[in-house]
């Protein structure tokens, strides 16, 4: 491999950074301005088409608050660091942005039976 091919750990380097990115509920653009780069730089990255140096990486660790070990791939992220995933942070959101407590307790209440009837479901 030549020195400005990219590798298949730039490409899982990439995939990390993106699911970090995605549990932190950062959008790239986000992410971009607290690396002091562009959008499109940090897209590059996470898809692998460009290298993310040492600096760079370090800085990720910071931001998106993550181990070092956690982007080269020899641990995942600690039970105690798991967030919710960016889609049920936004469901939760706009149940709470509801202007009655009222819906929003019978929303609640509607998912919390559908949860325990599933549950029920598969134990049985």
């Amino acid at each position: 491999m030549q020195n400005n091919e990219l590798s298949e750990f730039d490409r899982k380097l990439g995939r990390k950074i993106r699911e970090a990115r995605q549990l932190r509920d950062m959008t790239q653009t986000k992410l971009g301005k607290a690396l002091g780069v562009s959008y499109q730089q940090v897209q590059k990255n996470e898809t692998g088409k460009s290298r993310v140096s040492a600096e760079r990486l370090e800085a990720l660790c910071d931001i998106l608050d993550m181990p070092l070990s956690y982007f080269l791939g020899t641990s995942e992220i600690p039970r105690s660091q798991w967030l919710f995933p960016a889609e049920t942070i936004r469901l939760a959101n706009s149940i709470n942005d509801l202007p009655s407590d009222i819906i929003q307790r019978n929303i609640k209440t509607l998912v919390n039976s559908i949860n325990i009837a599933w549950r029920t479901k598969i134990e049985t």
